[in-house]
């Protein structure tokens, strides 16, 4: 599943590195159990060591400019913001590893 969410993310333009790969691993599995998660739940579901908050957050914001994930304020707390990965890269990702059968 490495390999192919950094093709995806080469396909974006972006430099795929390890944080951007384990938080796409974890919405993609959030995705199939229809789970939402806070932008700070995420970063502590990180493994150690873990990366600064800011570095963090700037690759949250890359991934969401490449439209791999989105932002939402929550409806539960206006100051909480739920991050999900796109349907249509989630499809991509799928589509991508079926081929390879490790899906």
């Amino acid at each position: 599943m490495i390999k192919d969410i950094k093709s995806l993310l080469t396909k974006r333009n972006l430099t795929p590195n390890l944080v951007m790969i384990e938080i796409l691993e974890a919405l993609s599995v959030d995705f199939l159990e229809a789970k939402a998660r806070g932008l700070v739940e995420l970063y502590e579901r990180l493994t150690e060591p873990k990366p600064t908050f800011i570095t963090f957050r700037k690759n949250i914001e890359m991934l969401e400019s490449a439209g791999c994930i989105n932002l939402a304020i929550s409806s539960e707390k206006k100051s909480k913001r739920i991050v999900t990965i796109t349907a249509k890269f989630y499809k991509e990702l799928e589509q991508q590893t079926s081929t390879i059968g490790e899906f």
